[in-house]
């Protein structure tokens, strides 16, 4: 039960990943919706958590956000203000914890719960791994990574930092 329980919850986060990408997409993709309006995600299966489904409505409203994103300078002002980088790299070395080098999109394996796997690192997981970081373990790293104490702004711009950062 707990095997098709992680597939749902899989599935979910691949259906996610897949309305986030198509998004820009200049054809209708349902009746009377406006393909520049921003995908709202609404999970609706019970494999998703109370947790995964806050996260992903705040990451929903920051479709929505006209505000605009941090340079990378001041991104990376903002890591070293939570003193990420006691723990996490920049440029692919290993520390105590992951790099962050190329994380976003890249193949993982995390402990959730008693069950070890497989994930793809996503908003969902990134937004998760930064205010609630015992909730899924990466994978041969000590549980150990405090909550941040991120603004919703400050999360967003975390978060769209490491995506860009290769």
């Amino acid at each position: 039960m707990k095997k098709i329980n992680c597939l749902n919850l899989l599935l979910s986060l691949l259906i996610f990943s897949c309305l986030v990408v198509g998004c820009n997409k200049k054809e209708k993709t349902q009746e009377g919706t406006d393909p520049k309006e921003p995908v709202k995600v609404t999970p609706t299966d019970n494999s998703v958590s109370e947790i995964d489904k806050e996260l992903l409505a705040q990451i929903n409203a920051w479709t929505s956000s006209s505000k605009p994103l941090l340079s990378d300078a001041k991104a990376k002002e903002l890591l070293g203000k939570h003193s990420c980088y006691t723990c996490h790299s920049l440029d692919g070395s290993q520390m105590i914890g992951p790099t962050l080098k190329g994380i976003f999109g890249k193949k993982g394996k995390v402990i959730r719960g008693d069950k070890e796997v497989e994930i793809t690192v996503d908003e969902l997981y990134l937004l998760k791994s930064l205010l609630h970081p015992m909730e899924e373990i990466t994978s041969g790293y000590a549980p150990m990574m405090p909550p941040a104490n991120l603004t919703d702004e400050e999360a967003r711009n975390i978060v769209e930092f490491m995506k860009r950062l290769k």
